[in-house]
């Protein structure tokens, strides 16, 4: 439904860290999907996931698919109707 996407681990560079001797590592969750980032993703994950469970959701698209996917699903409606006989 929402794939997360493993995120990479950065490591920081600071004068003041190295004086120190400490090596200091941050992961990055703001890469964590292309398209909802961050805590975002935790938190809708569930919500879709349970929308979709309650049969509130059929299809979860990127935004750039969204278009693509209407038509299709436009599509398959027209053919099914009474006039397009």
């Amino acid at each position: 439904m929402l794939k997360y996407f493993d995120t990479p681990v950065d490591e920081i560079s600071a004068e003041i860290l190295n004086e120190k001797g400490v090596r200091l590592f941050v992961k990055r969750e703001d890469r964590n999907h292309p398209f909802v980032s961050g805590n975002k993703w935790w938190k809708l994950k569930y919500n879709f996931e349970e929308a979709k469970t309650l049969g509130l959701v059929n299809h979860v698209v990127p935004a750039e698919e969204l278009l693509a996917k209407a038509k299709e699903i436009l599509n398959k409606i027209a053919q099914k109707s009474p006039l397009a006989r």
